[in-house]
């Protein structure tokens, strides 16, 4: 008996060890820290829906000198604030006065790739998220020299754009003059000379690896979505 004892006795120190380095590993897992200058490689499209219409809206991470820049476009403007990150967490405060507030988490695994984790709109006007993707710039599809075609959205936008070679003009009909069109940071996009478009080029769209143009135009309600012709 007195030798069980002491059997079981060997065994209680032996193991204690085992699970106090166990409880040590659960406690030091820890989120991986997600910096400005990690966001410089993405760029996120969001579809929005304000009231009855639903928007596109662009947000790239253009470097400025010493800071990482938040750009938040739609068609006909855009907004520009440092990026400060709180925990994996950057807030965009569209207007600066705390009325239309987007909250963005994300992740970073051990190779330095980036998720977004969630979307919080925490404005006070009647916006709802319908749909967000973060995109690396490196997966931007080609669109100098390529024709789009319509694929879904209001029968209103018009059917095809074709990109000149050098992206700075498209056309909707062979043969015309075409317009004018200035590409976005590192080619994500581009609005047109009446400030009225913004395109915003994409690898997919809500699991659809066809869709590599999203057009928003203000004087249409709706986004349209574009694929290679």
């Amino acid at each position: 008996m007195r030798r069980f004892k002491l059997f079981m006795c060997c065994i209680g120190i032996i193991a204690l060890p085992v699970i106090s380095s166990c409880g040590k590993d659960k406690t030091a897992i820890k989120e991986k820290e997600v910096a400005a200058v990690d966001l410089l490689n993405y760029y996120m499209a969001l579809e929005i829906r304000e009231r009855d219409r639903v928007k596109l809206r662009l947000v790239c991470f253009p470097p400025d000198y010493d800071n990482i820049m938040a750009a938040w476009n739609g068609p006909g403007f855009g907004r520009l604030a440092v990026v400060t990150l709180s925990g994996n967490r950057f807030s965009f405060d569209v207007n600066g006065n705390s009325s239309d507030v987007f909250d963005f988490s994300f992740s970073k695994d051990d190779l330095g790739n980036l998720s977004l984790k969630g979307t919080t709109y925490k404005g006070v006007n009647a916006v709802q998220i319908q749909h967000v993707e973060l995109f690396r710039t490196r997966d931007i599809p080609v669109w100098a020299g390529k024709t789009f075609r319509k694929v879904d959205g209001p029968y209103n936008h018009l059917a095809q754009y074709y990109f000149s070679q050098d992206r700075q003009k498209y056309y909707n009909v062979v043969g015309e003059n075409g317009t004018n069109c200035y590409p976005k940071t590192s080619g994500i996009g581009f609005h047109n000379e009446h400030d009225n478009l913004l395109g915003v080029f994409v690898p997919a769209w809500k699991g659809d690896a066809n869709i590599k143009m999203l057009l928003e135009d203000k004087n249409i309600v709706g986004v349209a979505g574009y694929k290679y012709n």
